[in-house]
């Protein structure tokens, strides 16, 4: 089978680029011939995490290959359009990468809606879109109509550093149960509005809990974070670190009871799948696209984006620490789940229901 994977960023340095490439290579070890097409520029030096039989070339080069079938990575790139008009006609897939869920939807709504509306008579064209979950695929046929086509495939763990051990069936303390956020500090995307808010109220219900927030400040998330943790009185159960070293962030997640991530839309968050990859069991919110598979496998908790419900969460997790046992053996398994060549071939098999379809 021939790929083509049309993503204009897939050469920068962020999340969904290393995750595409990444994709890339194991779909390439998939004994499938993968041609990325991009918006070249000077950051060759990703082209070393390539399988060889993965090609990168410019956006240009589309209308001269032979493909078996185009996925197209973003629907809020305008770059993009283009070559959507251009294959819209041939056997295709969209990636929406979250992009169509209701809260994300809100942020710049003005915005959002008139390019929707100026493109939608061309994303209607297309029969099949990629989703992360079965919550992103109700987003794309809200938005889409439900004569659309989806298949589900997420994203893999992250790969360990050398020096760093998966954590696994080691016994848990008789301490309070250590909770960690690691991100970005985005209060209204990565819900952390809800967690504080939960936390808080968990800790009025009994719990014997500790919360840890780590990442890079955005926006107000100092002032809001000082400003509540000194509303409510709460200064030596919740810690703020700011950004931290690569080896600090591997251990404060592998030392975490939980990471607690309560997205109201999201790709695979990147910090999820590390806690995943390191043996850490998760509570999230089903926005982050993950929560399907942590309730499946038992890696955690999926909880609803309500302050009471997370609230019940931690005081549940904190007064009977066994529950804790069951969820590192979750962990584990949904690990092993998401392996990057195990990954790579639920997309492939989406491609075989894609190219069936168009027969």
């Amino acid at each position: 089978m021939k790929v083509g994977v049309v993503y204009e960023d897939f050469l920068g340095s962020g999340g969904y680029p290393r995750d595409i490439r990444w994709l890339s290579t194991f779909m390439a070890k998939n004994r499938i011939h993968v041609t990325v097409f991009t918006h070249i520029n000077n950051k060759k030096s990703v082209l070393t995490e390539l399988e060889n039989g993965v090609e990168v070339v410019p956006f240009r080069e589309l209308s001269s290959r032979k493909l078996d079938i185009i996925h197209i990575f973003g629907m809020f790139l305008p770059k993009q359009l283009l070559i959507l008009v251009k294959v819209i006609n041939k056997p295709l897939v969209i990636s929406p990468m979250g992009h169509l869920m209701p809260f994300h939807l809100q942020r710049k709504a003005i915005k959002k809606a008139i390019y929707l509306r100026i493109t939608s008579y061309l994303f209607k064209k297309v029969n099949w879109y990629h989703v992360f979950s079965p919550v992103e695929a109700d987003s794309v046929y809200k938005y889409m109509g439900k004569y659309v086509n989806t298949f589900e495939a997420g994203l893999g763990v992250f790969p360990l550093p050398p020096d760093v051990e998966v954590k696994y069936l080691n016994n848990y303390k008789n301490e309070p149960l250590n909770i960690l956020f690691f991100g970005r500090n985005d209060i209204y995307q990565k819900g952390i509005d809800i967690l504080m808010k939960g936390f808080t109220k968990a800790l009025r219900l009994g719990a014997n809990a500790t919360l840890t927030i780590s990442g890079k400040p955005w926006g107000n998330s100092k002032k809001y974070l000082s400003g509540f943790i000194n509303k409510e009185n709460i200064s030596d159960k919740v810690k703020i670190l700011g950004p931290i070293e690569e080896n600090a962030k591997w251990q404060l997640i592998s030392n975490a009871d939980y990471l607690i991530f309560l997205s109201r839309w999201d790709g695979p968050p990147r910090p999820i799948r590390e806690a995943i990859a390191v043996g850490t069991p998760v509570i999230v919110s089903p926005e982050t696209n993950m929560g399907h598979l942590v309730s499946k496998y038992k890696a955690g908790i999926e909880v609803p984006l309500n302050v009471e419900k997370v609230a019940q969460t931690i005081t549940t997790l904190s007064k009977d620490r066994s529950i804790i046992t069951e969820h590192r053996a979750g962990v584990i398994k949904l690990r092993e789940r998401l392996d990057w060549f195990r990954v790579a071939e639920d997309y492939i098999r989406g491609y075989e229901q894609v190219l069936k379809s168009w027969k």
